[in-house]
């Protein structure tokens, strides 16, 4: 179940959240015990279908409300960990390193992937199963973060998000 809500003067002045209880359980399995292994990508796009659905809404909705003031706006919806490459011995995926993140907002420079993608080569995935880990998700929120509300890099590496160290900072934002 998706939710969004509006907040209440008493918990936040702001945003408006976005939650989606379905995250929890994908593709930890793609069997079924009555049924022969799903393949994993279609089982993946069949639970990913509605919660992306319901952000685009969520997303939408915002812009909406939030009119001129969407052009100053940066969104970020992201997750902790990513899912594996290689399927599990349940013909599922297990957490992983790589993950990906959505960014929305007029001050976000859009229309385009962000980041370096390794590929699915043997010799290029984490432990023969995973995706190589190469920008820490952590650098595009310090980013944004920076961009918006002038927080210094080193303020973002050690005190908001410590121990990140940030080569070089990502030009998310116009």
């Amino acid at each position: 179940k998706s939710v969004v809500s509006r907040p209440s003067q008493k918990n936040s002045p702001t945003a408006p959240r976005f939650s989606s209880g379905v995250w929890g359980g994908l593709s930890r399995t793609a069997k079924s015990k009555t049924k022969p292994t799903v393949p994993l990508l279609d089982s993946q796009i069949r639970a990913l279908t509605r919660p992306l659905g319901d952000l685009a809404v969520a997303l939408n909705v915002l812009k909406r409300d939030l009119g001129a003031n969407w052009g100053n706006t940066a969104v970020l919806a992201m997750t902790e960990f990513g899912r594996t490459a290689r399927e599990n011995g349940t013909g599922g995926t297990d957490h992983g390193t790589g993950g990906l993140m959505v960014m929305a907002g007029g001050a976000v420079r859009g229309g385009r992937v962000y980041g370096d993608w390794p590929g699915l080569a043997e010799e290029n995935l984490y432990a023969g199963r995973d995706l190589m880990p190469l920008t820490d998700v952590r650098s595009y929120a310090g980013a944004a973060i920076a961009g918006q509300f002038g927080v210094p890099k080193r303020a973002l590496e050690d005190v908001i998000f410590p121990g990140l160290r940030i080569e070089k900072m990502p030009g998310i934002l116009l």
